[in-house]
Parts: structure tokens; C-alpha cells; sequence
């Protein structure tokens, strides 16, 4: 009896093992995700819609470039963020018709107001953390994921001018293969 448990254990690890064709090397993957990050000691609030387009360097391995808007709710003057960011994601568990992943991405905005009301309009946007796929059909998948976001000039107008945001990120999405 115990062998036979520790048989199918054996076949399931070697069925997650296998990559789903929808990550497979070559593909080129759209996205389309919103989000809601809210600020660590702040009651600024930014809602937020990125599109995007990933190819996969190598089973469950992508590397992308996403498209995002930004809506900036704070004391002051609100703001629209406009933006491009490179995003690198790995799938690195595959179950049944899901996957964990980890993402991280990183680049420029330009807001038409200061962000935060005592920044800058240029900044940098980086996300970083984990998210999960859930199969739909074989060319759809649903994604959620909670990242850790982080704003700030890079200090290109000096220390003084460099009022970083920092907070959670919670993105709902879809993924479709070409």
C-alpha cells in the first residue's frame, strides 16, 4: 500500500514538472490586467489598467513589455501616470490548469501633476511579486496577482526632490496566446 502512494506521488511530481504549452519557448503571450495599489502611510489611492505583449525566451520564461495608465488619487492635485516598463515573469510551479509565477518590472512614467504632490511628473515605477494563472481555455488564462510597488525619481533632481510612494499592489488580468 505504501508503495503504490509513493508511486503516484512520483507521477504527479513528474506531471507538474512538464511545461503547458501556453508557456512554451517561442510563444508571444498578450496581457491585459488592472490594478488598485494603495500607499503605506498615505491616503493616496491609484487604480491602473497595463497592457502588454511577452514572448518566452524559454519554457515558462518570459520576457515583456507592458503599456500602463495610472490614475493618482492624493492630497493636492490628482494626477494621470503614463508609462513603460520591461517585465521579466517566470511560471515556476505548474499544477493541473494553474500556475504560480514571480514578475518583476521596472520603468519610466510621466504624470501630469506632481507625484506625490511634492515630487516630480517624471518617476519610475517597480512591481515585484507573485501571482497565479488559472487555465480558461487553451489559448486564455485568468491571472491575479499581489505585488510589492514602489515609486521614485531615482533622485535625478537630487535627494531632496526624491519623495518615494511605496505599497501593495492587487492586479486581476488576462493572458491569451497568439
Amino acid at each position: 500500500m505504501m508503495l503504490s502512494a509513493s508511486t503516484g506521488f512520483a507521477q504527479s511530481t513528474t506531471q507538474l514538472a512538464q511545461p503547458s504549452p501556453f508557456y512554451a519557448r517561442g510563444n508571444v503571450v498578450g496581457t491585459i490586467e488592472t490594478s488598485y495599489v494603495t500607499l503605506l502611510g498615505s491616503s493616496t489611492a491609484m487604480p491602473s489598467v497595463h497592457v502588454g505583449g511577452h514572448y518566452f525566451v524559454r519554457d515558462s520564461v518570459s520576457l515583456g513589455l507592458d503599456v500602463s495608465a495610472y490614475g493618482v488619487w492624493q492630497d493636492g492635485d490628482d494626477a494621470v501616470m503614463l508609462g513603460l516598463a520591461g517585465v521579466l515573469r517566470h511560471h515556476f510551479a505548474r499544477f493541473d490548469r494553474a500556475t504560480i509565477f514571480a514578475d518583476v518590472s521596472f520603468g519610466p512614467y510621466q504624470a501630469s501633476n506632481r507625484v506625490p504632490e511634492d515630487g516630480t511628473h517624471f518617476n519610475f515605477i517597480t512591481r515585484v511579486w507573485p501571482g497565479a494563472t488559472f487555465e480558461l481555455n487553451d489559448r486564455t488564462q485568468a491571472m491575479v496577482a499581489a505585488r510589492y510597488w514602489h515609486l521614485s525619481n531615482a533622485r535625478l533632481e537630487g535627494q531632496d526632490r526624491n519623495p518615494s510612494l511605496t505599497g501593495a499592489e492587487l492586479s486581476i488580468g488576462l493572458l491569451w496566446r497568439w
